[in-house]
Order: C-alpha cells, then structure tokens, then sequence
C-alpha cells in the first residue's frame, strides 16, 4: 500500500530503524524492517467512504533510542469508478500558419460509469502555446483561436484531460501534437 522510511545517520546498529504502526483498527499492519504499510484483512463494505487514521513510529537501535513519529491517513472507498478512456493514445493535426478560428480536431474520452460518474468534461491540462488554443469543455472539440507562425515554432503540444464528473474524479490524459504547415508567399514581380 505505502512504504515509509526514515533515516539514522549513526553508524552499525546504532543506525537500523524499526518501525511500528499504532490504531491499526485490525486491518493494516507494518513490516517493522522495511516499513511497508500493507492492508491485512477486508475493509468492511458497510461504509461507502471510511477513512483510518494512524500512527507510524520508527525507532533506531541506539543506546538512548531516538523515536520518530508520523501519521498516516488512509481514505478508502467502495464505490466503483472507473477513469474516462481516450478512444486514442495520442493525436496529431497539421494546420496551416496563419490561420485562425477554426476547430482543428475532436477528442474523444468515454467513461462506461452510470449518471454524472460517466459524463466527461475536458479541459487543456498543458500546453507549449496556452493562448492559441482552446478546447470545448464537453464535446472535445479544439480550436485554433490564434494564428501560428512556422518560422517560430513548427511543433505544439497540448496536454488534455478528460475527467468524469463523479463526486471522486477520475481522469486521464492524452496528447496532441500540432504540426504548423508552411505556407509559401508568392512574390510579385
């Protein structure tokens, strides 16, 4: 579940640390060398949010023993919540420069959850140019909303997320690289 560490800077024994957990509530336990946090019985199905709070102690080997303390809390759920899913691993558009104003491409995440726990909303998590473009909260839809020039950049990436809508969001991410194609001017003679 959770590894905890500490440190000792003493040198041999003096320097091994063993830990120990307090209100464990009898279902998590911890490995007293390396302080692996692990879950050792089912957390009941009774409770649809529960969260468990706990006391991490690590102790070195010394003569006068120093003890080091930390808490740990634990939130669990029952609720089944499956994150949105891209229908790709990434995207890539070309443009032209110059241009703006016009929809570039469509995202497309879909989450199988009922109600609001599976309608995605998107957003533009990143992105090398955050003016420029602009994403349509539901649909996924993007705009160019400013011209880009070939001479200065060639290549853009945005960073998008899809999250669901649940009262615990899930999310995922997905990139799309924009190539700027360039356009040639005719010289007039």
């Amino acid at each position: 579940m959770i590894q905890v560490h500490a440190f000792d800077p003493d040198s041999l024994n003096n320097g091994d640390i063993t830990y120990w957990i307090k209100n464990t509530h009898g279902m998590f336990e911890i490995d007293a060398k390396t302080g692996l946090v692990r879950i050792v019985s089912r957390l009941p199905n009774d409770r649809q949010n529960a969260t468990y709070e706990m006391e991490l102690f690590a102790q070195d080997h010394g003569i006068s023993p120093n003890i080091g303390k930390a808490s740990l809390v634990v939130k669990a759920s029952n609720t089944i919540n499956h994150s949105p899913k891209f229908d790709r691993f990434s995207y890539s558009v070309s443009v032209d420069e110059n241009i703006s104003g016009i929809p570039i491409i469509q995202v497309v995440a879909s989450d199988s959850d009922p109600g609001k726990s599976g309608k995605v909303v998107y957003r533009i998590a990143k992105s090398t140019n955050p003016n420029a473009f602009h994403i349509d909260k539901h649909t996924g839809r993007i705009t160019l909303q400013r011209p880009l020039d070939y001479e200065s950049t060639k290549y853009h990436e945005l960073v998008i997320e899809a999250r669901d809508e649940a009262p615990e969001p899930q999310y995922v991410t997905s990139v799309v690289q924009v190539t700027v194609l360039d356009v040639v001017s005719i010289k007039k003679k």
